[in-house]
């Protein structure tokens, strides 16, 4: 719906994508190292408290 209003510059830096194809969208912009584990990739998420605990350690 808004994708019309949109201006080209602004349009070109983002990837607008249908549901039946996010996992492949996905995977060829983003590396799959970098992705969480829920949208397929392989990077595990660490909690937000033991992500605090971590950097306070540190």
């Amino acid at each position: 719906m808004v994708y019309p209003f949109i201006d080209n510059n602004t349009r070109d830096k983002f990837v607008f994508v249908d549901d039946k194809s996010l996992q492949e969208t996905l995977h060829r912009e983003v590396d799959e190292s970098q992705l969480p584990e829920f949208l397929g990739g392989k990077m595990p998420l660490i909690p937000l408290k033991d992500y605090a605990q971590q950097s306070q350690s540190a």
